[in-house]
């Protein structure tokens, strides 16, 4: 990889990140998974108090057994100035949350192996000038360099116009259900790269999965009759129960927006008991506070000047729109089926990539490419065909070259089909065959193509040399030898023109009189019947002679062509 863009969306309880990097078809973005099962990690530190720094699910482990050297939604707090007391020290908000965005950035660089080009890193939009100038300076201090702060909605954009189709011009809102905040926001398409918000962004504090979180915790320990009131909070072996109880109702939570019910075993203190929990119960506890994510986005769409109705997609990002209830609420409100993601938890992170990374132009056709497959596809192989040999391309008779383990039978069956032709020929010549032949010719209405005309005696003139290549004629004679290429040459006399089938019908002229002579080479009679490729050669004009309709194969070149003078002859048809 000779170049990439990383993308940072930090969350209030989760993390995600991604690396976009230019393609021949454009630009291609793939998240960074951050650890064993997830792309996203918890936006959870350890500060052992060494100077070292422990990160995501291994800080949250810690949370066990050393809960007061862990920090949590650091994020929420930014701007604070109250700094967060850890393990005894002191520790604004912003600056955790930059060394947090330091840990990673180095975490990508030594996967990938070298820095990136540049990095896009989010924050919410309702954040104002102070909040973001704190923490772009916050993240320089902390050595990154080229990073360009922009608002999660405008990443979440960037991120769904990269699968759908958006016109410039286009107006999207977004609705961001995170762990910790809320935010709503309108945004417009002003050019194919770029996203601009809006009015004024909504967001509400303490609005998410963790407020979630907290009602199904005090809904559970109150089925099992924990009296909270009681614990202590300096018990150890009670705190680390009461971490276990916690995570184990953020993992119902989520199990609940694809099953109806879940339970939950309830351990904490002296109390030992399941806790069954339906997702209409959880739906219930929650609906108060997803009504009011509900009126802040009618105030983000009033701000922006917007109509629901006018709106051209309304995009769920964050971990808590997949909540079910979610996207039934924004349906009966706004009167249309809000687009989710199908991994919201990195959506942002692949949007932010994307921001600064430029647009890659189109590969352009060449003549090595002149046939554009679909992407993923091989070309098809060339089938093989066995005991056959490519056709001689500047061979006039366009033979087939037998294989030679064939070529002794191919040789015996060529012998066999010219003696056949020789008695054929013979038999031809005798007067009484070629009355009764053009009797049984005449009988059938068969028309002529052009080939020997009658001559006084009775016996045949010579045909045109009309060795036109025709794919008839070559099946006619595998058929007759059973096997075995056969050189188109010479006809014999009254023989007819192997192959053209439709000779009758498109080239006999039928006027009652004698037939216009055609020129030589130009398949005369059957021109429009099999596709030949002409020959070039000095001839005779051939007039129009009945023909039999029983094919004859014609000779090798090598069998010698009898001549005699040209004679008229009378059309038997009309066209067939």
């Amino acid at each position: 990889m000779t170049s990439y863009w990383l993308g940072i969306d930090l969350g209030t309880t989760y993390t995600a990140a991604a690396i976009c990097w230019p393609a021949a078809d454009g630009l291609e973005v793939q998240a960074v998974p951050l650890s064993n099962h997830f792309h996203a990690i918890p936006s959870v530190l350890f500060l052992p108090g060494d100077g070292s720094l422990v990160v995501g699910e291994g800080a949250q482990r810690r949370a066990l057994t050393d809960p007061d050297r862990v920090v949590r939604e650091f994020k929420s707090r930014v701007g604070d100035e109250i700094p967060l007391l850890v393990g005894g020290s002191s520790y604004f908000a912003h600056d955790l949350a930059a060394e947090f965005v330091s840990w990673l950035w180095h975490r990508v660089v030594e996967r990938e192996g070298e820095r990136p080009e540049g990095v896009g890193l989010t924050c919410p939009a309702s954040w104002g000038p102070y909040k973001t100038a704190l923490f772009e300076r916050a993240v320089r201090e902390a050595g990154l360099d080229n990073v360009t702060l922009l608002s999660e909605p405008q990443a979440a954009a960037i991120s769904y116009a990269s699968r759908e189709r958006v016109e410039v011009g286009a107006t999207l809102a977004v609705y961001d259900l995170g762990g910790g905040t809320f935010d709503a926001a309108v945004v417009r398409k002003d050019s194919p790269t770029s996203f601009t918000v809006l009015g004024r962004p909504e967001g509400i504090e303490g609005l998410g999965g963790v407020t979630f979180d907290e009602a199904i915790f005090e809904h559970v320990c109150a089925a099992a009759g924990v009296p909270l009131a009681e614990i202590d909070p300096d018990d150890p072996d009670l705190v680390a129960e009461v971490a276990r109880l916690r995570r184990e109702c953020t993992e119902i939570k989520e199990a609940l927006s694809a099953d109806t019910d879940a339970t939950i075993l309830v351990a904490l203190g002296g109390v030992r008991q399941r806790v069954r929990l339906t997702r209409a119960e959880f739906e219930e506890m929650i609906r108060p506070d997803l009504d009011r994510t509900i009126e802040a986005m009618h105030r983000a769409l009033g701000s922006a000047e917007a109509d629901a109705a006018e709106l051209d997609a309304i995009l769920l990002i964050g971990g808590s729109s997949r909540i079910p209830l979610v996207s039934q609420l924004i349906s009966a409100e706004f009167g249309r089926a809000p687009a989710i993601d199908t991994d919201p938890k990195v959506a942002v992170a692949m949007g932010a990539a994307r921001f600064g990374a430029p647009a890659a132009a189109p590969v352009h056709d060449t003549l090595e490419t002149q046939v554009q497959l679909p992407a993923g596809e091989a070309p098809p192989e060339r089938p093989e065909v066995p005991g056959m040999l490519d056709a001689a391309g500047d061979d006039e008779d366009g033979l087939v070259a037998p294989a030679p383990r064939r070529r002794k039978a191919v040789l015996g069956a060529v012998a066999a089909v010219l003696l056949v032709l020789a008695g054929a020929v013979t038999a031809l010549r005798t007067p009484a065959l070629s009355d009764l032949l053009s009797h049984h010719a005449s009988a059938h209405g068969t028309t002529t193509s052009s080939g020997a005309g009658a001559g006084p005696a009775g016996s045949a003139a010579p045909s045109a040399r009309a060795d036109a290549k025709r794919s008839g004629g070559t099946i006619g004679a595998a058929q007759s030898a059973t096997s075995g290429p056969t050189a188109a040459g010479a006809k014999p006399k009254g023989a007819k023109s192997n192959g053209s089938k439709s000779g009758g019908k498109n080239g006999a002229t039928g006027h009652g009189g004698s037939s216009a002579p055609q020129p030589d080479g130009n398949n005369a009679g059957g021109g429009s019947g099999g596709g030949g490729t002409p020959v070039h050669g000095t001839t005779s004009p051939a007039p129009v002679q009945s023909q039999s309709s029983v094919p004859v194969t014609t000779p090798s070149s090598s069998t010698p062509t009898p001549t005699a003078s040209p004679a008229a002859t009378t059309g038997t048809g009309g066209g067939g």
